[in-house]
């Protein structure tokens, strides 16, 4: 299996564990009692909070690794984890409520995985995502990250993490995601008006805009 996505991090999980700043606006979003899809759903640690919140949860991701340490550390009974290329969704079997993500888009490409979003997702239906934008890789991203996340978890869980945090004021931070911020700067979502530009002629009327350091994606399939 290709990880031509690097969906997974190479920060042993940190990011899903620190990147908490979108955790309640995703979960605010989620149809209650509905099915929902999770693109790039990484570990499976965000899963199981809004798996307390919907009937079931879906999570997809493109790594092996991933998908197993999510089988291992989420023992909802109402969620279901698959190998799956996101790229891809119009492959999946049935439609679902909702469908989210979170950092993850701009690993894909979107006119693919748009075209399965909309094959896939119910009419009235709704996505929900957060991504990335320019100033989540910049110093004060990683400033904005760590104090929501010590807010959030707590001291104690945060210097416990101290270790595994360091990759955060480290010049190689995402280094892995190079090549993504290369194409997503060429193809004008890199910044924020080219961002919304891009997912409203994906998703039209779609409510976009800024939260934290990263924007978010809001929209309802007609």
């Amino acid at each position: 299996m290709t990880e031509k996505h690097l969906i997974r991090i190479a920060d042993w999980g940190v990011t899903e564990q620190t990147v908490v700043f979108a955790d309640d606006f995703v979960l605010e979003r989620l149809p209650a009692g509905g099915d929902v899809l999770d693109i790039g759903c990484g570990r499976g640690i965000f899963d199981a909070k809004a798996a307390q919140r919907v009937r079931s949860i879906t999570g997809i991701d493109i790594t092996l690794s991933e998908v197993e340490a999510a089988r291992s550390l989420c023992r909802n009974t109402n969620i279901r984890f698959v190998v799956h290329d996101a790229e891809k969704l119009f492959e999946l079997e049935g439609t679902y409520d909702a469908m989210f993500s979170r950092f993850c888009f701009h690993h894909l490409n979107m006119e693919k995985t748009a075209a399965g979003i909309h094959a896939r997702l119910k009419s009235g239906g709704r996505l929900v995502a957060v991504d990335c934008l320019e100033d989540y890789w910049k110093l004060s991203g990683s400033f904005y990250i760590l104090f929501d996340a010590t807010r959030r978890l707590g001291i104690g869980r945060m210097i416990a993490l101290i270790p595994r945090l360091m990759f955060f004021f480290t010049p190689k931070r995402f280094q892995h995601v190079k090549s993504d911020i290369a194409r997503i700067k060429r193809e004008k979502r890199y910044h924020f008006e080219d961002f919304k530009n891009f997912y409203l002629r994906l998703f039209p009327g779609a409510h976009i805009g800024m939260i934290g350091c990263a924007a978010y994606i809001d929209w309802r399939k007609p």
